[in-house]
């Protein structure tokens, strides 16, 4: 029975997933993004057993300006904290990120629940995500076709903040696999920016997850073990498909290649030292976007969950003093 309904309530999340059509990708590109789901899928928050902060800085097309020596590049920051809580059968997980492309910038934080239950060999997540994002355009550094653009008018710098919903499926087998479908921005809120009489209107548009990865064991002692991982993003009228092999050494290196369907090729490495984790990603240029590609730093800190128990009750005897 237990089984059954875990299968109904994930077989209604996917489908209400796919209702309807989004018409623009908005979510940050990461090329660590296996060191990322907590942050676009809710279930997998608790799916660890550790307390886990997770860092990314991203630079892409680093020499990208306008036509007035402008740097237009996009930057992205995120911080990402999750933790199990027994108490709540899953976990909790917090995402703060400031995403800027061009003359848009987007401030975020993510707060996120996921529900954890153990199905076979694994461990099932289903959560749930709110979702606040504050949007800010310049203005002042938008040209427009029509120089009367009433929209245009007012050279400030305006903002909106939005609100929005995410759910999530994250499925996971510890050292052998891990499975996820999720969507964020599912309500897809929309509003005007600026103060003008025809403001610029603005929408979230839903965007779909699925991820994937397993670890193949390459010599007995698996000292030596090969992790093939996926991640394919969508607002179903354009898809982006990452396609990931890493090699890791002794639990302590990696590095690993990334073809990126229509896109650009990358390379990661990365060390464990500890309770640390420290990765470097490099996008190869192949446009004429930046010709001296993207950059991008992950550190992530993990620390066991020590849960307090409550001390046995004892009395003393006075017989026996």
């Amino acid at each position: 029975m237990k089984l059954r309904i875990i299968v109904l309530l994930t077989f209604s999340m996917i489908m209400f997933l796919f209702v309807s059509v989004g018409f623009a990708q908005q979510e940050p590109q990461f090329t660590h993004y296996m060191f990322n789901n907590a942050s676009t899928n809710p279930g997998a928050v608790g799916s660890l057993p550790v307390f886990t902060v997770t860092a990314l800085a991203r630079q892409q097309w680093v020499d990208l300006k306008d036509e007035s020596g402008n740097r237009v590049a996009p930057e992205t920051y995120l911080i990402s904290v999750e933790s199990p809580v027994r108490v709540l059968k899953g976990g909790l997980g917090l995402t703060v990120m400031q995403d800027k492309a061009g003359y848009e910038k987007n401030f975020t934080v993510r707060l996120a629940y996921g529900y954890q239950m153990q199905l076979g060999s694994g461990q099932l997540g289903i959560g749930v995500q709110g979702n606040f994002m504050n949007k800010s355009i310049d203005l002042s550094m938008l040209n427009g076709v029509d120089p009367n653009d009433p929209r245009l008018a007012d050279k400030n710098t305006e903002s909106s903040f939005f609100t929005d919903l995410g759910v999530g499926a994250f499925y996971r087998v510890p050292d052998k696999l891990y499975a996820g479908l999720s969507s964020i921005n599912v309500l897809e809120n929309a509003k005007p920016i600026g103060k003008s009489s025809e403001p610029i209107t603005y929408q979230l548009k839903r965007t779909y997850f699925l991820t994937g990865g397993y670890e193949i064991p390459v010599n007995a002692d698996k000292s030596l073990v090969l992790v093939p991982s996926f991640l394919l993003k969508t607002d179903v009228a354009g898809i982006q498909c990452d396609l990931n092999g890493t090699i890791r050494y002794h639990n302590k290196f990696w590095g690993g290649l990334t073809y990126r369907v229509k896109g650009e090729p990358a390379a990661i490495v990365g060390i464990i030292v500890n309770n640390f984790q420290f990765g470097y990603g490099y996008d190869l240029p192949t446009d004429k976007l930046g010709t001296l590609g993207s950059h991008e730093i992950m550190l992530r800190y993990s620390m066991k969950v020590v849960e307090k128990r409550k001390p046995k009750m004892s009395y003393r005897n006075t017989r026996f003093l």
